[in-house]
Formats: C-alpha cells, sequence, structure tokens
C-alpha cells in the first residue's frame, strides 16, 4: 500500500475522534426532534400571523429572557409582545426554517432570525415539547 493511500486512510479514520480538532459537527435536528419542531413553529406561526397576544403567550416559557431581562407572564404580555410582534416582525416570522442547536444540557433549540432578533425556540430536556424561549441580539 502507498503511503499515501496510508494517510488518506488515517485522515478519515481521524474525523470521528473525539478530540482530534476534525470531529464533524452535526448541525441537524434528529428527524424526530424536527418533526416536533415543525409542528410547535406551524402553530406559533399561526398565532402570529393572527396577532394572537394570548396563544403566543401560552406557548412562551416564563421566565422569558428578551434580550437580557428576564420577564414573567404579564410584563411579556403587557410590555414585550406589543413592541416586539410588529407587523414587519410577524411577516418575518413566517419564513424561514430556523437554525438548530444542541447546548451542552441537551436543549434542542431553533434560532430564528429577523432583522437584528434572534427568536429562539427550546426543547429542554425534561420538557414536554418546545417553548418560545428568548430573543437576543443577532450579532
Amino acid at each position: 500500500m502507498k503511503l499515501s493511500h496510508v494517510f488518506a486512510i488515517l485522515s478519515i479514520a481521524m474525523l470521528g475522534l473525539p478530540g482530534s480538532g476534525m470531529a464533524q459537527k452535526n448541525d441537524r435536528a434528529p428527524p424526530a426532534v424536527q418533526a416536533e419542531f415543525n409542528a410547535f413553529i406551524g402553530k406559533f406561526r399561526a398565532a402570529v400571523k393572527a396577532n394572537d397576544a394570548g396563544a403566543v403567550t401560552a406557548m412562551t416559557r416564563f421566565p422569558f429572557l428578551h434580550f437580557s431581562d428576564l420577564r414573567d407572564e404579564a410584563a411579556f404580555r403587557k410590555q414585550v409582545y406589543p413592541k416586539l410582534f410588529t407587523a414587519r416582525v410577524r411577516d418575518c416570522l413566517q419564513r424561514g426554517r430556523g437554525a438548530y442547536g444542541l447546548d451542552g444540557e441537551g436543549s434542542h433549540n431553533f434560532s430564528l432570525f429577523c432583522g437584528e432578533t434572534i427568536f429562539l425556540m427550546a426543547k429542554r430536556k425534561n420538557d414536554t415539547g418546545f417553548l418560545f424561549a428568548e430573543t437576543g441580539v443577532n450579532d
């Protein structure tokens, strides 16, 4: 066997080794998680399109992290929702697949981007489903 073939085989084998610096990152949600998110985001988008603050609130985790401030349900409904869910944002949230991520605590996350804001939908390890979890700056 040629030396170049040996190096090629070793390089391919090393891709899967932890800590090799070459391990491939999986940025795709498992099919069951993707299906669950698709069902959630369909309902969420319908509520947003209808400008139904009550339905959106029911799909939100509290306390809600709005940029760097924690808000309870009452503050979300009265202060955050009217300012955050403008007609432009409601329209924007109707599009896009969402970027998937799995954090170190086992939470499945999908980020939707609208202008300067990231909308994070998350399912924590012990949650029964996805919830609108937080907003942040799209930097």
